[in-house]
């Protein structure tokens, strides 16, 4: 195969469900990869949903075998049916039940090259049965049968190196990124409330209740402050009930499902993330795109996205008082806000999606290029 009369022809795999951190990463490549005429690229999805009306605008080839409608023997069936039609160079998958199709799917369709990226180690927090045999299964996958898993963060590959065995020749780093051509530069408003906000999915690992005591803890002492929450998930009631508990109706907020973020960073002065792990989170490079500056435990990729005291502050105990303090600090100082605003603003140049389609193009070529491991 020569790259200059045929094109390198890649699957992707994903769920689509939700618009979240991975489905943002699956669309930046595949937006960043169109109109290269080296590649041809099919995505393919199990939920119909925002991904794929993204994708399918693009005009990027986006098809959709509905989980919700289907078992998963159907699923890979149909999975089979379009690798046989589109006959891939490469596989690359995100999340487990994605990878265990793609590594199915592999087997009886020529063998292609296999791709993952790990988007954080919150995929493999789970204490039931079922979820433990699901991430010894994944492991095994990421150790045996993928050529190529790579991790969102150098704290995200050194647990799949030191915990789940991954190889060295098999893993690498590929940090994610945002399309920063907007140039959005963040005005803040002239209004007396002080607006704190986060977003993401209701899901424990991103530890929201811990975020209404810090709203608890903050609003006890700036009658200005405000707190807003954009996403859902099954952790809504218990969020909700924590801020009736605490009193807080009025002033923390739970948007939902937020379908025009760009209106929800400009109304922000700060953001927060209070997740108990974290890759490379995209929340956090859109608001410092926005030049907003940020406040987070200092967890996982959080570390070497921030810079404590530069663009933002890293809590390094789970203590939701010293995060607060953070907050009044700059609620206080908007001079000092506005400083870390701008350095935020400049931090996030280094997380571009140019940079990280690039990236994922190299490995796609890379891959074709080495023996099968």
């Amino acid at each position: 195969m020569t790259q200059e009369t045929t094109p390198t022809k890649i699957l992707t795999l994903a769920s689509g469900d939700l618009w979240a951190g991975a489905e943002a990463v699956v669309y930046q490549i595949a937006t960043g990869l169109h109109g290269n005429p080296s590649i041809q690229h099919t995505v393919v999805l199990l939920n119909h949903g925002r991904l794929e009306m993204l994708c399918s605008q693009a005009g990027i080839d986006t098809r959709v075998i509905d989980e919700s409608m289907h078992s998963f023997p159907a699923i890979l069936a149909k999975l089979v049916a379009i690798c046989r039609s589109v006959r891939p160079h490469i596989i690359h998958a995100h999340r487990y039940k994605e990878n265990l199709l793609a590594s199915i799917a592999a087997m009886v369709c020529g063998r292609p090259r296999l791709i993952t990226t790990v988007h954080g180690l919150s995929e493999g927090i789970n204490k039931t049965i079922k979820g433990k045999m699901k991430s010894t299964v994944n492991q095994l996958l990421l150790r045996r049968v993928f050529d190529t898993t790579v991790a969102v963060s150098q704290d995200v590959a050194r647990s799949l190196g030191e915990q789940a065995g991954v190889s060295a020749k098999r893993l690498m780093t590929i940090v994610n990124g945002i399309d920063l051509h907007n140039g959005l530069k963040k005005t803040r408003a002239l209004r007396d409330t002080f607006i704190i906000g986060s977003a993401g999915r209701l899901f424990p690992v991103k530890d929201y209740p811990l975020m209404v005591d810090i709203a608890e803890l903050t609003c006890a002492q700036r009658t200005n402050a405000r707190f807003i929450l954009a996403g859902d998930g099954p952790e809504e009631e218990t969020i909700l009930q924590k801020i009736r508990s605490c009193g807080l109706e009025d002033r923390f907020t739970l948007l939902g499902h937020v379908e025009d973020m760009q209106a929800f960073y400009a109304g922000l002065d700060l953001y927060i993330n209070t997740s108990m792990h974290e890759g490379i989170p995209m929340t956090v490079l859109e608001a410092m795109s926005w030049r907003i500056p940020i406040v987070a435990f200092a967890v996982g990729g959080l570390n070497e996205m921030i810079s404590h005291g530069h663009d933002g502050y890293l809590i390094q105990n789970r203590d939701a008082q010293e995060f607060s303090q953070r907050l009044i600090e700059l609620i206080d100082d908007r001079e000092r806000l506005d400083t870390l605003g701008e350095n935020a603003g400049s931090t996030c140049k280094k997380f571009s999606t140019d940079q990280m389609s690039q990236n994922y193009y190299n490995v796609y070529i890379q891959a074709l290029k080495e023996e099968p491991q």
